[in-house]
């Protein structure tokens, strides 16, 4: 299981001094400590509820993936901590959040017990054949998790995942999963594999399932905005935007079936169809067979 033994209150631009404003009397100093944190490992005393390690590797290839589609921030991130979090949105106006620590932590849940993602597999029996912990940065999670699923998927279902989903379809999901994921509950976003579907679903607030029971096709409201900045940042997709429109048209273009968005008091899912021959079997199931 994860190492985070307790879920901390998530922000929705809660900055980390309201944790413990006695400690810290300005958004120059959080700033300031955030990166010293990163880069110099200095801790006279802990930045966050919880002890945890930020590494700077993750910052440098974020900066580096960051630059080629964004204007290189200038300055020297030392000498003006404020100015390299505001160029590159990984803080809100009163300083960098819990938000900005995940992206940062090799293992988010050391932050947050449920800021992890599990992946299970089910054979056509609906047995549970197979079920891992994915838990690592936010900023490679996804990637990692497509390289486990193409792995999985192959040893377990015979499975081909390129030849029977679309993986920029499936990239799209779990981003928006880790994006609005209700990061105050101890439930991760979880990946759940059949052999003619995969669901992708994350834990919410009953904020945002009221507030997609009134906005069906797009999240206009993103839950967790420095995380879906700095996503969308290194990562974007075909055409700007996120959303289920994205999701709809790429599965559609893939030839699959309409993807499902379903909505309950506590958990979002998106349900990726595989794409199926004219026969009516997913494609390229078995390679003893192609």
């Amino acid at each position: 299981m994860p190492r985070g033994n307790k879920c901390l209150p998530f922000d929705k631009g809660i900055p980390i001094r309201s944790f413990s404003r006695s400690i810290y009397g300005s958004r120059e100093d959080l700033s300031k400590l955030f990166i010293e944190r990163i880069y110099d490992g200095w801790s006279d005393q802990p930045l966050f509820p919880n002890e945890l390690h930020l590494s700077p590797r993750l910052m440098q290839d974020f900066i580096m993936k960051a630059n080629g589609k964004h204007e290189p921030f200038e300055g020297n991130l030392k000498e003006d901590p404020i100015g390299f979090l505001d160029h590159y949105r990984l803080s809100t106006g009163a300083g960098p959040t819990i938000g900005s620590a995940l992206l940062f932590c090799e293992h988010p849940s050391e932050i947050d017990c449920g800021a992890y993602l599990m992946i299970e597999v089910y054979d056509k029996d609906r047995t549970l054949v197979h079920s891992e912990i994915v838990d690592e940065s936010i900023l490679s999670v996804c990637d990692t998790v497509l390289k486990r699923l193409s792995s999985i998927m192959e040893e377990h279902l015979g499975t081909a995942l390129g030849e029977a989903y679309p993986e920029t379809v499936l990239k799209e999901t779990i981003l928006n999963a880790a994006e609005h994921k209700d990061y105050n509950s101890i439930e991760p976003i979880t990946i759940t594999v059949f052999e003619d579907r995969i669901i992708v679903s994350n834990p919410i607030s009953e904020y945002q399932a009221d507030y997609l029971k009134e906005n069906v096709i797009e999240w206009s409201n993103c839950s967790n905005v420095v995380i879906s900045h700095a996503l969308k940042l290194i990562t974007p997709m075909k055409g700007g935007g996120r959303g289920k429109t994205l999701i709809i048209k790429g599965c559609s273009e893939f030839g699959c079936r309409k993807p499902v968005f379903k909505t309950t008091k506590k958990k979002y899912s998106v349900t990726i169809h595989a794409k199926k021959t004219i026969d009516g079997n997913v494609t390229a199931i078995k390679k003893a067979q192609a």
